[in-house]
């Protein structure tokens, strides 16, 4: 309870340390007595920022840890009752990543579906930009235009590729893994897909993530360029979060390595992402484009 109050604090300094120590705490504590202190946070804690911090936690606990180490159902309810509808877009964002973690995608209503799809991975879709932010995007996009960058739109190729895309969800993990490579194959002609795949980075199944990383990996250096910089940091948080994953280490840091190869200008929009990953991740991320 104390970490999720000092991951709000007012310094900078000593909320990345709470945030930290909090994920050393998934990784070192039991997950059944964890896990219940931080749903009592997801549940209950009146401040968004602090909302959104524990959710941060639940997802790494539900990527981490064993399904039969902690309460995996209340786990879910809460993703699907609560974070799916937060006001808080990082929880949000959390809460679709713990169903996919979990592999609950398939067991929502028509409301939580909604909710579920218009939320990116990582990130605050909910939220409509201001006029600022606006002009500033729109001056990112002139600029990519002219270094030659082409900005892909997030749909292209949803259409052609709508079975992959809805394989991507079912329940059979053979299924999912084809559907991977499918969309591999789609993908140097419609790059737009790569948001989709690196979503199955994140996938239950560890033959899936790896598939899915190599087929990103692979890709890297004809896409990397035709995207602009911040659009391809934020479609490539998944992969940079499963750096922290034991089991696809390797796969993962050589896909984020291939990209930071492939898209020098890559650099400085990933690290704006570092105080959101965790510490394992952060060091694979500035590892990867501390030469670029």
């Amino acid at each position: 309870g104390a970490l999720i109050k000092k991951s709000t604090d007012s310094s900078a300094f000593l909320a990345q340390e709470a945030r930290n120590s909090i994920e050393a705490c998934v990784q070192n504590f039991p997950p059944s007595k964890l896990c219940a202190a931080i749903l009592l946070h997801c549940n209950s804690n009146p401040s968004p920022s602090a909302r959104a911090n524990a959710a941060q936690a639940l997802l790494s606990l539900a990527q981490q840890a064993a399904r039969s180490s902690y309460d995996v159902t209340r786990v879910v309810q809460c993703a699907k009752d609560k974070l799916l509808h937060d006001n808080s877009g990082q929880a949000r964002a959390a809460a679709k990543g713990i169903l996919t973690a979990l592999d609950e995608t398939h067991n929502l209503d028509k409301k939580q579906q909604l909710h579920f799809h218009r939320i990116k991975l990582y990130g605050d879709p909910l939220q409509k930009p201001s006029s600022k932010r606006g002009v500033v995007e729109r001056s990112a996009q002139q600029s990519s235009s002219q270094a030659g960058a082409r900005s892909v739109p997030r749909n292209e190729g949803l259409e052609e590729h709508k079975h992959l895309l809805e394989d991507l969800r079912s329940r059979d993990w053979h299924k999912r893994l084809d559907s991977v490579t499918g969309l591999g194959k789609a993908l140097e002609a419609s790059p737009g897909l790569i948001e989709h795949l690196a979503g199955s980075v994140q996938d239950p199944n560890l033959r899936v993530r790896v598939q899915a990383l190599d087929v990103l990996r692979t890709a890297a250096a004809s896409i990397a360029q035709r995207l602009p910089a911040s659009s391809l940091a934020t479609a490539l948080l998944p992969v940079a979060r499963a750096t922290a994953d034991r089991q696809a280490h390797r796969q993962a840091t050589a896909c984020l390595q291939a990209f930071a190869d492939a898209a020098p200008g890559l650099s400085a929009p990933l690290r704006r992402h570092l105080a959101s990953l965790p510490p394992r991740a952060r060091a694979a991320v500035v590892a990867a484009v501390g030469r670029t």
